[in-house]
């Protein structure tokens, strides 16, 4: 099955779960915590590459306010070759109490690995969290991917958009239950 299939497969069954559950009032605090597993698409913007890559990436955010968090993202990468990808990132909520539906913005900060070719990007970013439950969310998020690479013989800079259709569980904050 293709990268791109599979990933229609998971964005549709996570619209599913979605449509299925109640409506659940969000509200993100200072001090509370998450555990994200996203999965994501990228169409490479180059001249040269025009290949589709799949990446399942793991993240676990920390809330210094409720509106800013930091996070760390670990991920593997499905390509005509595999690879790995680690990081740091921000984020800011434009949230309000009792929403259901929060938007966002992000830059992400990643170091990429694979098939020889190493890569310092970054990545700025909008999105939307949807929660399902007090503590459950499927987040949709576009980035674009700025990427400078070095490989033997040489180095090259470039760009990806990326599509994110993710999964977050939050825990931590006072009155989280």
């Amino acid at each position: 099955m293709s990268v791109c299939r599979r990933f229609s497969a998971f964005a549709l069954s996570s619209l599913f779960a979605v449509a299925a559950s109640t409506v659940a009032r969000a509200q993100i605090e200072k001090g509370d915590k998450s555990f994200q597993l996203q999965g994501q698409y990228i169409q490479i913007v180059s001249p040269t590459s025009q290949d589709p890559t799949g990446i399942v990436l793991g993240a676990y955010s920390y809330y210094l306010t409720a509106k800013f968090g930091i996070k760390t993202t670990a991920g593997l990468i499905f390509a005509s070759e595999t690879g790995y990808m680690g990081g740091v990132g921000l984020e800011y909520n434009f949230s309000s109490p009792g929403q259901t539906t929060i938007p966002f913005v992000k830059l992400d900060v990643l170091d990429v690995k694979f098939s020889g070719v190493n890569l310092l990007s970054v990545a700025p970013g909008a999105g939307v969290r949807y929660f399902m439950s007090r503590n459950t969310s499927i987040d949709m998020t576009a980035a674009y991917q700025r990427a400078i690479a070095s490989f033997d013989g040489g180095s090259a800079d470039g760009g990806a958009i990326q599509v994110l259709l993710g999964f977050s569980y939050f825990f931590g904050g006072g009155n989280r239950r």
